[in-house]
């Protein structure tokens, strides 16, 4: 398996991980952003691969940039065994309110996953990572409107999640979140997600209390996620990790890096591209 596969798929383990350990949901909503400039609404998986790999995030430039279908395919049958464990898993889980499942999986996760395991929508995506603790995607919806849609679709789901119970295979967490809409310049609809829970057999820290952080946003015809790694493993209750999850300010400057890049884009992709995306 290739290490982009594994990074793909160990983005949705931990995912399944961490909000099946003491992981969050949402709740809240804002009022759409009026954005004074806009990005192109024509992109296309090969030229958001290339900008998407031009951007910097805190700094950190964007780093294996691939599309999400290539990085599964490339993982061969073992990538595979995984993805379909993936899905066993996902069964195991449930929430409450039951339609809070699909969009916290798929925030948390920057798209990668849904409520029945990895998405359907990964020929559609590209991802990379800057540094090595944020996780970023971007997706390619059909016209400007359709991304807007998209985001602002998964924000109206999640008004009803401000307090969630996930349970699994016969252990319970109580989550609790909320969400706000900030400006973005370049930007239509913007969601950030910040959440907590409690679950008094966790090991992620002493108090069994632990937080995590995402966001997406709508930028011409993409729909683009960010979710912090280290966040994710924060939430795993078999982490070690003394990280915290990206705050609002922290998640804004992300946004605000990455839509800078997309309206100033698109960026021609090289002979270093991936072959699929050309």
């Amino acid at each position: 398996m290739t290490e982009k596969s594994k990074f793909l798929l160990a983005t949705g383990a931990v995912c399944v991980l961490a909000l099946t350990a003491c992981g969050g949901g949402g709740g809240g909503g804002g009022e759409e952003s009026a954005a004074p400039v806009e990005a192109p609404a024509d992109y296309t998986l090969e030229n958001t691969e290339s900008t998407l790999a031009s951007a910097t995030v805190g700094g950190e430039q964007v780093s294996d940039v691939t599309p999400a279908s290539e990085a599964l395919s490339e993982g061969g049958s073992e990538a595979e065994s995984a993805q379909a464990m993936l899905g066993a898993m996902m069964a195991l889980v449930e929430t409450d309110p039951e339609e809070c499942k699909d969009p916290l999986f798929t925030i948390v996760s920057a798209g990668v996953m849904d409520g029945q395991g990895m998405s359907e929508n990964l020929d559609q995506m590209v991802g990379g990572s800057a540094g090595q603790d944020i996780v970023v995607s971007a997706r390619v919806m059909d016209s400007r409107e359709a991304a807007d849609q998209a985001v602002q679709d998964m924000t109206s789901s999640l008004d009803g999640c401000g307090d969630i119970t996930l349970s699994a295979m016969g252990e319970e967490g109580q989550m609790t979140s909320s969400t706000s809409s900030p400006e973005i310049e370049g930007a239509g609809q913007v969601l950030l997600v910040e959440g907590s829970a409690s679950d008094a057999g966790s090991t992620a820290s002493p108090s069994g209390e632990s937080t995590f952080s995402a966001a997406s946003m709508s930028v011409g015809n993409l729909v683009v996620m960010v979710s912090p790694g280290d966040s994710m493993s924060v939430v795993d209750g078999g982490s070690d990790t003394t990280a915290s999850p990206a705050s609002e300010d922290e998640l804004e400057s992300s946004l605000k890096d990455l839509a800078g890049a997309f309206v100033d884009g698109p960026v021609e992709p090289t002979s270093s591209a991936s072959p699929s995306a050309s």
